[in-house]
């Protein structure tokens, strides 16, 4: 009986980190017409910041808009989404968004930290990028595909239409490639000044928006302030009662006394 109490709170304690997992994603900015589909619900509405994310879920962005997504409880594992951008959350490990899939569009990934024997990735229609923690790029265009390292190193695997690999390069820091769809990746080229600085603003900027707390709305602050006025009267009514209580039991204890006089 024993054990079986035992085994059923592990279920339980694994479900509910497995669940508080999943739902560590979450969107921390946008700007302009930013949208975001949830697996379950199949329909796409408009995203807002503080809105969760989770494995399946997708987000996408108009012309002139942008996003700014933490995939990791502790907000340290950011992703930037550019305009006309298509981007799906997946996972290779249960529980941890740890891929993302790249339709069109490009992102600027900022990974801190990845579980130990993972990696982050970022997939196109021909092409997969990854790292254990670092700073890159992925810009995925109809017929090819930009990889840009600005931090630490990043892998690039390159595939044929039938999904087969072709070839995998080591793209180090201040480097980038351009990789035709279906093909191999070009040669290394240097990042320039602007890319370089373009990089450091993005970081910057989400960065400093995962430490801003959200607004809180005008007329929650009422009714929470409501709600305490409401507590603060039960409270005075409750003490009311304790009075009578307390004068109906002096009294009585008067009577007693009075009667027990010879």
């Amino acid at each position: 009986m024993k054990k079986s109490f035992l085994v059923l709170l592990m279920v339980l304690f694994i479900g509910l980190f497995f669940i508080a997992t999943l739902k560590a994603a979450e969107i921390v900015y946008t700007k302009g017409n930013v949208e975001l589909q949830y697996s379950k619900e199949g329909v796409w509405k408009r995203a807002k910041t503080g809105m969760p994310l989770d494995i399946g879920d997708s987000v996408r962005t108009a012309r002139n808009s942008k996003a700014d997504i933490a995939v990791d409880d502790g907000k340290r594992n950011l992703i930037r989404l550019e305009e006309k951008t298509l981007l799906l959350l997946d996972s290779t490990s249960p529980g941890q968004i740890n891929r993302l899939d790249l339709s069109h569009g490009k992102i600027y990934a900022d990974i801190a930290t990845v579980q130990s024997g993972l990696t982050f990735e970022v997939s196109t229609p021909s092409a997969v990028a990854g790292v254990r923690g670092t700073g890159w790029s992925v810009d995925s265009q109809e017929n090819q595909d930009e990889v840009a390292c600005y931090e630490d190193s990043v892998f690039v695997k390159a595939f044929d239409e039938a999904k087969n690999l072709i070839t995998e390069i080591i793209l180090n820091e201040g480097f980038k490639t351009m990789i035709e769809r279906f093909k191999r990746p070009s040669e290394l080229m240097g990042l320039t000044d602007r890319e370089m600085n373009r990089w450091n603003d993005v970081k910057e900027e989400v960065t400093e928006r995962t430490k801003q707390k959200p607004r809180k709305d005008k007329k929650a602050g009422r009714s929470d302030k409501f709600k305490k006025a409401n507590d603060v009267q039960e409270k005075i009514k409750d003490l009311d009662e304790i009075k009578d209580l307390t004068d109906e039991l002096k009294q009585e204890e008067s009577i007693g006394c009075t009667d027990s006089m010879p």
